[in-house]
């Protein structure tokens, strides 16, 4: 006589991989090995990428505040006049006229 046991599909998708595995022909240990070695350079790889990125990123943005904050006494003022170029008079101190 045979016993036949129903199962619930629920619990085959939840804990069917602690008692089942699923077999791939065509690969043995070594190149499956390989594979993930490859796979986890690769993903190592991507993750540096994706923080050089990030780096040169705020870098640039604070070279664009740097730049956007530079003080007023730093900027030359150039006068502009119709004809010829004069230069910006300067009052000299100590002088009492």
């Amino acid at each position: 006589m045979s016993t036949v046991t129903s199962v619930d599909p629920k619990w085959l998708a939840e804990l069917g991989g602690v008692f089942y595995s699923v077999k791939e022909k065509g690969y043995s240990a070594r190149e499956k090995r390989v594979t993930e070695v490859e796979f986890n350079r690769k993903m190592e790889i991507e993750a540096q990428m994706a923080e050089d990125k990030l780096n040169e990123e705020k870098r640039l943005a604070n070279e664009t505040l740097k730049t956007a904050k530079k003080p007023a006494s730093s900027v030359v003022k150039k006068v502009a006049s119709h004809g010829a170029v004069r230069k910006p008079v300067v009052k000299r101190a100590g002088r009492g006229f």
